[in-house]
């Protein structure tokens, strides 16, 4: 017989046996926690093969669509030269030293190796991205092997970083960075434009802008300039030139090409700068001297170039200032820039008609000599806001030149009259030569015949000249 010691008899005698009825109620009383479990377990055990189901269909889709875009590629690199398949570079050499650029590269661009224009140090070219864009890259250069970019590497780099900033209706969109193949410098991408102010003044074989399209692009180019020159910090373009004018399908003017744009603390304080930074023929007196300094006021006198090349659509092309003798007391004095283009300036004013006009005063102030005495940029503004309210009431301006023939307003002439006719001499008064506008017939006389002064038949439309004459002509 087992003694037990009085602890663990103790300890035997609190342990009592668990009876069977006992264990049939403990049953019962957990039997509706383990059915909701049971449940529970089928409801994750259905999700669970849904989120299978869906992710293998997911996985499906996804290598589908891979294949989609293997084949597209492989499409792009058939019809497009390998030279000009774009790649994204391993190393961006040339972001390394300006990271917040990295942001704008792309990848999905094609080349499509179109060239639309050449300059001195870049190139444009058409891209698709996915709809129809420019890409302006640098020419090669030798730079390969270097650590550092080079000196023209960086300005275009900056003049990347500077586009990146701006946002105008009148200065050329941003739209991102590439890596051409085979370069370490990416190229930037712009909106694709039409055309360009000076190739659509100078091509014959494109329809003329009226004035008061000559006036809305000049208007636009200022609101460009505008929102340059007020920016903080301001910025200076220092290229204002006809080529640098892109223009839409809409004839909307953006400025374009910012190379040689240069930001400063203040756009009215001269500061030394590079001598003659853009088109010589463009730029005011102060830049031709070396070490010379100047401030936005260069921007204004290339605006008042670029009036005359678009109204008078022949380029100045006075360069180097001149003298001339004085008769009154022999000596010899500089020509203002206003005498030096005094040619282009009546060619200007022949086709306005009048001396007295917004864009002729504009004119005068953008080529002051003297920078202090050109006007500001709102100055500008006003003048062409002017201009453009007097060229759309001009009575001088001929119907469109698609229409062909011109139904007359009065009742007795109801013949149409041929749109040549509204040329040459008709804009003439009858006794005036066409050629020397010298008068052949007296005012009074004039007047009798006609009804009205030479002044007021020379507010008269063009077509309605042509008819006042075939009226005297019937009597």
């Amino acid at each position: 017989m087992v003694k037990l010691t009085q602890s663990s008899a103790y300890t035997h005698s609190k342990q009592k046996p668990v009876t069977q009825p006992q264990r049939e109620f403990a049953r019962r009383d957990t039997q509706p926690e383990l059915e909701e479990l049971q449940l529970e377990l089928q409801q994750m055990s259905c999700e669970l093969s849904a989120r299978v189901e869906e992710m293998e269909w997911m996985n499906k889709a996804l290598v589908a669509k891979e294949m989609e875009i293997a084949e597209l590629q492989e499409f792009r690199m058939a019809n497009v030269p390998s030279s000009l398949v774009p790649l994204v570079a391993e190393d961006y050499d040339a972001l390394r030293d300006y990271p917040e650029l990295k942001p704008y590269l792309l990848s999905d661009v094609t080349f499509t190796g179109t060239t639309i224009g050449a300059g001195a140090s870049a190139t444009v070219e058409e891209v698709l991205v996915p709809m129809g864009a420019a890409a302006r890259k640098l020419h090669d250069v030798a730079s390969e092997g270097k650590d550092e970019l080079t000196f023209v590497e960086k300005a275009f780099m900056e003049e990347c970083k500077l586009m990146s900033t701006l946002s105008h209706p009148n200065i050329i969109k941003f739209m991102g960075l590439v890596y051409p193949s085979g370069s370490r410098l990416p190229a930037v991408i712009i909106e694709r434009m039409a055309t360009n102010l000076h190739d659509l003044l100078l091509d014959s074989d494109r329809e003329k802008p009226s004035l008061i399209m000559k006036c809305s692009i000049l208007h636009n180019v200022a609101c460009g300039l505008a929102y340059l020159h007020e920016r903080s910090p301001p910025v200076i373009h220092r290229d204002l030139s006809a080529r640098n004018v892109l223009l839409d399908s809409d004839m909307v003017a953006k400025i374009a090409d910012l190379g040689t744009a240069r930001t400063v603390e203040n756009a009215r304080v001269a500061q030394k700068m590079t001598a003659c930074p853009g088109n010589e023929f463009y730029m005011p007196p102060e830049t031709i001297p070396h070490n010379c300094s100047y401030n936005s006021s260069i921007d204004i006198f290339s605006l008042g170039i670029l009036t005359i090349f678009t109204i008078g659509e022949i380029f100045p092309m006075n360069l180097l200032p001149s003298t001339y003798y004085t008769e009154s007391d022999g000596l010899l004095r500089a020509r203002t820039e206003l005498e030096r283009r005094s040619d282009y300036m009546e060619i200007v004013v022949a086709q306005i008609g009048t001396h007295d006009h917004p864009l002729i005063r504009l004119i005068q102030h953008c080529l002051q000599n003297l920078p202090t005495k050109r006007p500001s940029i709102s100055e500008v503004l006003r003048l062409l806001e002017e201009a453009k309210h007097c060229a759309r009431d001009d009575k001088n301006v001929l119907p469109p030149k698609a229409m062909c023939v011109r139904e007359e307003v009065d009742d007795d002439l109801s013949r149409k009259v041929p749109y040549e006719e509204l040329k040459g001499e008709h804009n003439c008064p009858p006794g005036v030569d066409p050629h020397n506008k010298e008068l052949h017939l007296a005012e009074e006389e004039f007047s009798k015949v006609f009804g009205m002064s030479i002044h007021d038949y020379r507010c008269l439309p063009r077509w309605k000249k042509v008819v006042l004459k075939k009226k005297v002509d019937l009597f």
